[in-house]
């Protein structure tokens, strides 16, 4: 009986952290971009507000990788404005989660080649769920670099 609840406690222990009470629901920021293993590994704070909302089966994500703050730009170019701009990665669609993964159809996004059948669906594994917080990854099988998003709740 102790080998059971010493395995049992083990394997708890190890699972990812999802608590099956807590919704994934919400508006999260993102916290922090994380990459391990590949050619690349490092670990980035966003500058920028980054923003995923999940909300009865829709979703939408905004993410800006700028290395700073934009600035206000007063009658831009249209360079400027398409340089603005390249940092951020969007899109919106519907999802399914079945308490582990979480899965996107992506029907717009800035980049258009997002939305097309065979880059449907986006996949990310749920690492860890709480009240606060959630974690989602992606390994990439060309590099073998497990991408890991962190977010806080916002509301």
């Amino acid at each position: 009986m102790f080998r059971i609840v010493l395995l049992a406690g083990c394997l708890a222990l190890l699972a990812p952290q999802v608590t099956l009470a807590q919704s994934i629901e919400g508006v999260w920021r993102m916290v922090e971009f994380e990459v391990e293993g590949g050619p690349n590994p490092a670990v980035f704070t966003p500058v920028q507000p980054s923003l995923f909302i999940l909300t009865e089966g829709h979703f939408a994500y905004l993410i800006d990788t700028s290395a700073e703050r934009r600035p206000a730009l007063q009658d831009p170019t249209d360079a400027q404005i398409v340089e603005s701009i390249a940092p951020l990665t969007f899109a919106a669609g519907t999802y399914q989660f079945d308490g582990s993964t979480l899965r996107y159809v992506r029907l717009t996004a800035i980049n258009p080649n997002a939305v097309l059948p065979e880059n449907q669906p986006q996949v990310r594994q749920v690492e860890r769920l709480t009240a606060n917080r959630l974690e989602t990854s992606a390994t990439n099988q060309q590099t073998g670099a497990k991408t890991i998003l962190k977010y806080n709740r916002v509301e």
